[in-house]
């Protein structure tokens, strides 16, 4: 069942708020090691919301498994270029 914008603002600010907090976190913590546990978690998180919407809105394909794989590899890079 299509939820709709209103439906999906749930999983919309929770992704939100997840980056925000992650990159709160990344400036708090100096150790590379910590970082990078972060930015794993928050690709991971990105990948497994966007996953479970497509899941619950009975759409999922292969290509949005690529697609978010591939954003989530791409925040994981440019916020290792950002946080080193």
């Amino acid at each position: 069942m299509r939820k709709g914008f209103l439906g999906h603002s749930f999983e919309q600010i929770l992704v939100v708020v997840i980056l925000i907090l992650a990159i709160f976190l990344l400036e708090f913590f100096h150790d590379s090691n910590t970082r990078l546990i972060i930015k794993a978690l928050l690709s991971f998180l990105y990948i497994a919301i966007g996953l479970f919407h497509h899941f619950e809105e009975k759409n999922l394909k292969p290509s949005q498994i690529l697609e978010h794989t591939a954003i989530a590899a791409l925040m994981f890079i440019i916020l290792s270029v950002i946080y080193k």
